[in-house]
């Protein structure tokens, strides 16, 4: 097996704009197999004007050949620098401070982790990878754009603090995609109105308190609120409680709801059963799920069908007429 040596570029902040910064740049895809003088005349945008990155970030280390062997570290990073890491594939992203909008935005692969907190948009429209945030995370996390409705396709998001409104908006999993336990949103603190807005087929972990109307709309899809909240008008309670949460090996146990009924929904609400002690959420077991092997199918027998036809030929044999 080749290994290759992953290369780490690192931007440290040292000019602040009065506008918001836009560096999709700054991402492993953009940066692999350029030179570091290369990059440094790559363009950011504030509003109509433009700067080399050069003249905003000291730029030291450099980019590997491709994009999964290139770390890139931000220095000093603020909300006002917007879409790092946009539609990464591979590779990994360490940001030192706060990160703007649309961190992450579109990312298909590899890894992000702020250490601080995330701005509005953060992941939106994921459809693979990682995203992790220390701190808090601002509104649609994990969502789609406002007009659109194809979200979070894959992927996983962790939060170390709270969430915004209508996180994980519109959440659109498929099978294939949930037995790998995703896209999922994993949030220990609370989180505001609307979460899971719309999902459909998407987890979502909430640890501390919702505000309410969690999994408004909602189609597919699971979510476990373990704080406080109350559910919509539209669930219908289920009977017994359930043990565990088996798609995300989560053991309750929980009180199950079913809806959103409003739309005919077939989606699920778990909440943390009176008699349910600590729940533990295990995200390296979370970040380990993987789907079972396929079963090879027994070959199809060939069709039976009638005997071919044979030609038979009757001899005569000699004899009166």
């Amino acid at each position: 097996m080749v290994t290759t040596m992953v290369e780490t570029i690192t931007f440290k902040l040292k000019k602040t704009t009065e506008l918001p910064l836009e560096v999709e740049a700054v991402s492993p895809d953009k940066l692999a197999g350029k030179k570091t003088d290369e990059i440094k005349k790559m363009l950011a945008y504030e509003g109509k004007a433009t700067h080399e990155l050069g003249s905003v970030f000291d730029i030291s280390g450099k980019a590997g050949e491709t994009a999964a062997d290139t770390k890139v570290v931000v220095q000093g990073s603020t909300m006002k620098l917007r879409r790092i890491g946009e539609a990464m594939t591979a590779g990994e992203v360490e940001i030192f401070g706060d990160a703007g909008m649309h961190v992450g935005d579109k990312m298909r692969g590899g890894k992000i982790f702020v250490h601080g907190n995330a701005d509005h948009y953060a992941a939106s429209m994921m459809e693979g990878g990682e995203l992790w945030i220390e701190g808090n995370a601002g509104d649609y996390l994990g969502a789609a754009y406002r007009g659109d409705w194809r979200g979070m396709k894959g992927g996983k998001i962790f939060v170390d603090g709270n969430a915004g409104f209508e996180i994980g908006a519109w959440m659109r999993g498929t099978k294939a995609s949930q037995d790998k336990g995703e896209p999922l949103i994993h949030v220990k603190g609370s989180v505001q109105l609307h979460a899971g807005h719309h999902n459909h087929g998407g987890f979502m972990i909430i640890e501390g308190d919702a505000e309410g109307n969690v999994g408004s709309e909602m189609g597919r899809g699971e979510i476990i609120v373990l704080g406080k909240t109350e559910p919509l008008a539209s669930f219908s309670k289920d009977g017994a409680d359930v043990p565990e949460l088996a798609a995300l090996k989560i053991k309750g146990p929980f009180v199950t709801y079913a809806g959103d009924n409003a739309i005919g929904g077939k989606g699920k609400l778990y909440l943390k059963a009176a008699s349910a002690k600590a729940i533990t959420i295990d995200r390296k077991a979370i970040c380990a799920i993987k789907p079972a092997p396929a079963v090879a199918k027994p070959a199809a027998k060939p069709a039976e069908g009638p005997a071919p036809a044979t030609n038979t030929i009757t001899e005569k044999k000699p004899g009166k007429k």
